[in-house]
């Protein structure tokens, strides 16, 4: 598994998807997980 590494405040190490997914949606919103999503669909 992939470790994301989140600049906050305080450094903090985000280890697992469900975990990942959740800080994506929190600081950035559910459009950003969907983003690339139909350009792959286009190859």
């Amino acid at each position: 598994v992939q470790r994301l590494a989140v600049l906050s405040d305080s450094r903090k190490e985000i280890s697992g998807t469900v975990e990942t997914l959740v800080t994506i949606v929190q600081q950035q919103g559910w459009r950003q997980l969907f983003s690339g999503l139909s350009i792959n669909y286009l190859k």
